[in-house]
């Protein structure tokens, strides 16, 4: 009778266990400490849940609790050794509690994984160099050249306005300009190829050079070529200051070149936040348009198992002496979310811009003031083929409107390529 009775509890219990078990996710609702003490609560009938007990680490270092959160990942990387999201959150811990031998063990296990994407790289670079920033060489690190080409297709490589028409006003009287002045979008093929070299020249120091070149196979004017080079020095292992000059033109005439510098801070547990101040000088063909331009940087870096994300934004005030227009005051948010299935990486990107003049654009237009809002949407599929190289899909559609409908504007363009990294 009573072993009868004992089975009837324990079965019971079992039926019961798993309904108690999914309860924690009511615990996600919380925030702090309480939800820290709530996911805690669950602990013993959840070990070996991979989602609650990153979960569970999650909360525990949020309210404090370092310790707590190290064990639980110490746990799931015991069980499961090829998961990178918990080791790089334990190495991060680790840093913050001065452990570095525990660090340095998951950071040499990330190092060894093929083709890490570009914001885990920085992560563990930002992480390196806290771990023991006057130890750190980068003269010891070796060259890195990268190269690309594809193929692709443009449907508004002229940026071409999405009006038919354009409005303006002439001595009192209006105007109206005939299609045959207004440009219109110009579809075209296209093939373009990039190369970029990465050099540290001293413990602290790298410098990057990259240039560009696009050909379309229908109008020449539109085929472009971009150079650009990066030096980065670092003061120590959380400040480092910036130069970077920068050309683009077209065969047409139209061209950008900028020359610029700044200093940049990183901060948080892992380094991997930053606020930065800079400075520019653009010269411009429009106009021959001379560019005076302070801006402010900011950006967070965050991983979680197989997904990383990337939030920046900047203000800017561009003081522009020679243009009808006035100055110009704008603000940038962005965000890049990144998801790595092993050789598969897929990468999304949203980006708005607004700026915003602070003088009528021109007396055609009468007292109107360009206002632009500039929307990116950029998707990437990438495939590791073998070592060092990948193939590439990208996607990106840009929107822009304005009270000015000279710079009203869509476009869509797309590549297939292949990457390489030697």
């Amino acid at each position: 009778m009573r072993h009868t009775f004992c089975r009837l509890i324990f079965a019971g219990v079992g039926f019961l266990l798993p309904l108690y078990a999914n309860a924690w996710e009511n615990c996600l609702e919380l925030a702090g400490d309480p939800r820290f003490q709530c996911l805690a609560a669950y602990e013993v009938v959840n070990t070996g849940d991979l989602d609650f007990e990153m979960a569970l680490a999650d909360a525990a270092s949020q309210a404090d609790n370092p310790a707590y959160a190290a064990v639980v990942l110490e746990r799931v990387v015991r069980r499961d050794p090829s998961n990178a999201g918990a080791r790089l959150d334990l190495a991060i811990l680790s840093l913050s509690a001065g452990d570095q031998f525990t660090a340095r063990q998951q950071l040499e296990y990330l190092n060894t994984l093929p083709n890490p994407p570009p914001v885990v790289a920085e992560l563990l670079l930002r992480l390196e160099l806290q771990i023991n920033p006057l130890q750190v060489d980068r003269s010891q690190l070796q060259p890195r050249i990268m190269a690309s080409m594809g193929l692709g297709y443009d449907d508004n490589p002229n940026f071409g306005i999405n009006a038919n028409t354009v409005d303006l006003i002439v001595d009192g009287g209006g105007l109206t300009l005939i299609p045959a002045d207004v440009i219109r979008p110009d579809p075209s093929p296209f093939a373009m190829a990039t190369a970029q070299v990465d050099y540290p020249y001293s413990r602290t120091g790298w410098v990057q050079a990259m240039v560009g070149a696009r050909q379309y196979e229908k109008e020449s004017d539109n085929d472009s070529v971009s150079t650009s080079a990066r030096i980065q020095h670092g003061l120590n292992g959380h400040r480092y200051i910036e130069a970077l000059l920068a050309d683009f033109r077209m065969r047409d005439g139209l061209y950008m070149s900028r020359a610029g510098a700044g200093l940049v801070q990183n901060f948080g547990e892992c380094r991997c936040n930053s606020a930065g101040f800079k400075l520019d000088y653009i010269d411009a063909s429009e106009q021959t348009l001379i560019t005076h331009r302070a801006r402010i940087e900011l950006e967070a870096l965050r991983k979680r198992g197989i997904l990383a994300m990337r939030l920046y934004g900047s203000l800017d005030y561009q003081h522009q002496p020679n243009a009808d227009w006035g100055d110009t005051s704008g603000v940038v948010v962005g965000v890049d979310a990144l998801a790595d299935f092993g050789p598969l990486t897929w990468t999304l990107g949203l980006l708005n811009s607004s700026s915003y003049d602070d003088s009528p654009y021109s007396p055609l237009f009468g007292s109107k003031q360009r206002d632009l809002q500039w929307q990116q949407v950029r998707s990437e599929v990438s495939f590791g083929v073998t070592q060092g190289l990948e193939l590439y899909i990208d996607w990106s559609f840009q929107h822009q409107e304005s009270d000015i409908p000279l710079y009203d504007f869509d476009r869509q363009f797309g590549t297939l390529g292949l990457r390489t990294v030697f």
